[in-house]
């Protein structure tokens, strides 16, 4: 992971995989977070994950590969 930015409600990253594939993350937290948080990366940009997950667990998921915020 590199290039982490963070206002109130919103924390961006980039995640490097290999040499050339880089990724950017945009977690948008609600005024009733956990609920309602939006996901958006830059490989689906165009169709965000609404996620009802606390920080820490939505990270560990994206340290595992896992598949199920894509839409």
């Amino acid at each position: 992971m590199l290039g982490i930015e963070s206002t109130e409600r919103a924390i961006s990253f980039l995640h490097i995989a290999g040499e050339c594939e880089a990724t950017s993350f945009n977690l948008n937290m609600s005024e009733d977070y956990p609920d309602n948080t939006i996901l958006t990366c830059s490989k689906c940009g165009h169709e965000p994950a609404y996620l009802n997950e606390r920080i820490p667990i939505i990270v560990q998921k994206l340290a595992k590969g896992k598949q199920e915020f894509q839409g």
